[in-house]
């Protein structure tokens, strides 16, 4: 009896503390929740073939493609419409550190290229990308740009319609400065605070509130590097390493996932004060150049019904239409867009009146074959005078000017138009820019000139395009803007 006793008593004592392990009446004594939206560390053996991983010594952490927004798919072109959209899994975006490199297992000892394909930071919004403005004002989206798992999304329910069409935010008209055109967002709202949207969902008006619970991030710049960029490994992957002039921001790696890169070590500074959305380009005219194919057309003579056509050849199936475009810098530094027809293959600007100068047509993708270009115009309207002139650097030099003095003819020196144009030793051709010296109140100085910080030895061409009757050129000069008012080289003509 005193046997059983004891175990009577033994019993009841191992339930009482597993009670206290594991709360009463609750069984899931082994269980562990995990964080969907934490990142996981894993071993080189947990790695799988032709996914992109960030090294950060023995751990490897898988770069992230948000399942949501428009830019699932990898391109070999730059499109700005491209958005990813994160919500809490914005956490699953690792860092990658300038002394880290990004790990690739494969079957394959070739890789390829690597396409860097940079996105910006937006901010935050509601759940609608991919809209545009419509000719009343409101900022329309289809079905298919309404966010999953948004708040937006959950208020409109199940819809047939493709026209939801934002009027207003808190009873404010919405204004196109609120919308970024090529994302076809709201912009400025504040990470999940509660708008009431007014809007439509075809003929049918709502007013409700809708919290900005979307982060968006918009594709902006876009790098290619060869094989030569990427190791060989005796760890069962093939490594890349950032090249050190990326500004920091967030990648996607071959259309495979983000990374957020710095371009410094782990723990070095602090990453708060650090702008990701610094463009790798100096202005947006580099930018352009970058990635376009660029082709000249001199018009020695301003003209008026200016039509410029490009013909494309065949065009690769991967580009979307609107990667197709041309852009013109016209003699004057004005940028204007072309029309692309996809029906035609063509791109087309036209204007009442071309001024005489020098114009380049950036033709985007740079890849993207031209059959011809046709340029048209009615007939000539008053001629403008060319003044050219040559010069010759017989050595490298830095802070050179390319200088000429004017006088106007009219009351108003405004009113005169001037313009001219560089052709560099590099053969590329680089605007002047028109200025005043107010040095001597009594005497103002009308120029027009372009500063080169290095020039390298060789031949330069001024062109400089005026009016007799408005205006007399005198003789440009090159002279050296660190040694204040000296001139220097001899002019051939």
């Amino acid at each position: 009896m005193k046997k059983h006793s004891r175990i009577l008593t033994i019993i009841p004592t191992c339930l009482l503390t597993l009670g206290f392990l594991t709360g009463c009446g609750d069984v899931q004594i082994f269980q562990t929740n995990t964080d969907p939206y934490a990142l996981v560390a894993l071993k080189d053996s947990e790695l799988t073939n032709d996914n992109y991983y960030v090294k950060n010594n023995t751990r490897f952490y898988q770069t992230y493609l948000p399942a949501r927004g428009n830019a699932s798919s990898q391109v070999s072109a730059l499109n700005e419409s491209r958005v990813l959209v994160t919500m809490e899994d914005d956490a699953l975006i690792p860092t990658y550190y300038s002394d880290e490199l990004i790990a690739v297992p494969s079957d394959s000892p070739d890789l390829g290229e690597i396409s860097l394909e940079r996105f910006s930071i937006q901010g935050y919004t509601i759940g609608g990308i991919s809209g545009y403005i419509t000719e009343d004002g409101y900022l329309r989206f289809t079905r298919q740009g309404l966010v999953s798992d948004s708040s937006f999304l959950a208020a409109i329910g199940d819809t047939t319609s493709d026209a939801i069409r934002i009027a207003s935010i808190d009873g404010k008209e919405i204004s196109p400065e609120q919308i970024n055109k090529k994302a076809g967002i709201i912009m400025g709202l504040e990470q999940g605070k509660s708008y009431k949207i007014g809007y439509y969902v075809g003929t049918k008006y709502y007013e409700k509130n809708i919290t900005a619970d979307c982060k968006v991030y918009e594709a902006y710049e876009m790098f290619s590097f060869s094989s030569d960029y990427i190791d060989d490994t005796p760890n069962g992957y093939m490594a890349f390493s950032m090249p050190q002039d990326l500004k920091p921001g967030f990648y996607n790696i071959n259309g495979r996932g983000l990374f957020r890169y710095f371009n410094f070590t782990r723990g070095s500074q602090d990453e708060e004060t650090i702008a990701l959305n610094d463009s790798y380009y100096e202005d947006e005219k580099s930018k352009i150049e970058a990635y376009s194919r660029q082709y000249n057309l001199s018009v020695p003579k301003r003209v008026k019904d200016l039509k410029v056509t490009v013909k494309l050849e065949s065009i690769e199936t991967d580009f979307a239409e609107d990667t197709i475009q041309g852009i013109v810098f016209a003699p004057d530094g004005t940028t204007m867009n072309m029309d692309y027809d996809s029906n035609d293959k063509e791109l087309t600007i036209a204007m009442a009146e071309g001024m005489a100068g020098d114009w380049t047509f950036n033709i985007i993708p740079k890849t993207l074959e031209i059959s011809d270009i046709v340029v048209d115009n009615d007939k000539l309207a008053e001629e403008a005078t060319c003044e050219e002139t040559i010069f010759n650097l017989p050595e490298d030099r830095e802070n050179q000017e390319f200088y000429a003095e004017y006088t106007s003819l009219k009351a108003n020196p405004s009113e005169c138009t001037v313009f001219g144009t560089v052709l560099a030793e590099d053969g590329k051709t680089y605007e002047m820019k028109l200025g005043m010296d107010q040095s001597d109140p009594d005497n103002k100085k009308y120029y027009i000139s372009y500063e080169v910080p290095f020039a390298q030895a060789g031949q330069y061409i001024i062109r400089i395009y005026h009016y007799p009757e408005e205006t007399t050129i005198a003789t440009p000069v090159v002279r050296d803007k660190t040694e204040k008012d000296t001139e220097i080289i001899i002019v051939d003509g």
